[in-house]
């Protein structure tokens, strides 16, 4: 089987569900956790996605001061923590004594920036995409050890029995690098505006691809992703277009829309 069969996706369907192949509908994948009623990429965020049934959840990694793998969107705190220190400069355990703060200002205590390994063993069976942020970076060196070191920590996940993640970036070079370290890893390719990619995914801007583009990537074989879906005309929109997996930052009332969706069109 091609790679993409391996991991439970059957083009041209609109469903890539690596537990249960041949699902009837796309994917749900919780943008940074269930970003919506907690403060993104928090442990609380995972959990609230896991719980509501996510086939998958996205985030973010960054590498620590001692170089460890956490998960944090912004290169500073301003945002989540309210400080304006970069992540980078901050070690592990202090990024993790941090108070987070949801997207409504509400200051979240017991919620810190956590550690990748932590997040993955958490939720052994939860897919997830770890976005690899390299922004802000100025030296190849910084990029590469944080390509590396995702990897790295991937692999070592996986032996302990946790399921495989799937490689995300806006950066080419950074999946290459990475997928040197681990090339049995899957590829997913972010993209504001869609073309043809090296990654055995591509996700794509909701407000940037087109049933055609679509369609395309489904005849050579690759499935296609879509952030942020949030909104009832933008899943209306991917519906018609046949996309296979839905960023979402709020995935309960993803699911809900989408079992509303499929009672309509089953006999």
């Amino acid at each position: 089987r091609t790679k993409l069969g391996q991991l439970g996706i059957f083009m041209p369907s609109a469903a890539i569900h690596p537990l249960r192949p041949g699902m009837p509908r796309p994917w749900v994948i919780a943008h940074r956790g269930s970003s919506a009623h907690a403060p993104e990429n928090s442990l609380r965020a995972f959990a609230l996605a896991a719980a509501a049934g996510v086939d998958a959840c996205e985030t973010d990694v960054r590498l620590s001061a001692d170089c460890i793998p956490v998960l944090c969107h912004d290169p500073d705190l301003l945002r989540v923590a309210g400080r304006r220190e970069q992540v980078a400069t901050w070690k592990a355990s202090a990024l993790n004594a941090l108070a987070l703060q949801d997207r409504n200002g509400f200051v979240w205590p017991e919620e810190g920036i956590p550690r990748l390994d932590v997040a993955l063993r958490l939720h052994p069976h939860m897919t997830f995409f770890l976005e690899m942020k390299a922004d802000g970076m100025h030296d190849a060196r910084a990029k590469r050890q944080l390509a590396e070191t995702t990897a790295r920590y991937a692999l070592e996940a996986i032996a302990a029995g946790v399921t495989a993640p799937i490689l995300l970036s806006f950066e080419q070079d950074l999946l290459d690098m990475a997928a040197c370290i681990a090339p049995e890893l899957y590829t997913a390719r972010n993209l504001l505006s869609p073309c043809n990619t090296a990654t055995d995914l591509v996700s794509c801007a909701i407000g940037s691809v087109t049933a055609s583009f679509v369609a395309q990537q489904h005849h050579v074989g690759k499935a296609v992703l879509a952030f942020t879906v949030n909104h009832p005309e933008e899943l209306q929109f991917a519906l018609a277009c046949k996309i296979d997996g839905l960023f979402c930052d709020d995935p309960t009332w993803l699911l809900q829309q989408l079992d509303q969706h499929l009672g309509k069109i089953q006999p």
